[in-house]
């Protein structure tokens, strides 16, 4: 409710957050299933391992949730102020067709 995409390009970016937000959930869950109360993963190096893993995967998905969330403000910012536009880059002569000379 709190996000509302317009385009589709930002219907594309609220997909990967909410994949991103699912996945950190999901990722949260397995590790809590890793402290099931009959052993200690912090002590077992087999659930240390695994414990270690779910770690990495869950900071790839922090960053990926954070990327697209920094992205989709970007483009509502972008489409609530169309006076706002981004600079291309600078025009260039293209080497396979030469400039005419003046």
């Amino acid at each position: 409710a709190e996000v509302q995409p317009a385009t589709t390009l930002e219907q594309l970016v609220f997909d990967q957050l909410l994949a991103a937000a699912w996945n950190l959930r999901r990722l949260r869950r397995l590790e809590a299933e890793l402290f099931d109360g009959t052993r200690d993963p912090l002590t077992d190096p087999a659930l240390e391992a695994r414990l270690h893993t779910l770690a990495r995967y869950q900071a790839r998905a922090e960053r990926s949730f954070y990327r697209a969330l920094k992205e989709l403000r970007t483009l509502e910012t972008q489409r609530a102020s169309p006076t706002r536009s981004t600079p291309g880059p600078p025009a260039r002569s293209c080497p396979i067709w030469p400039t005419p000379a003046k």
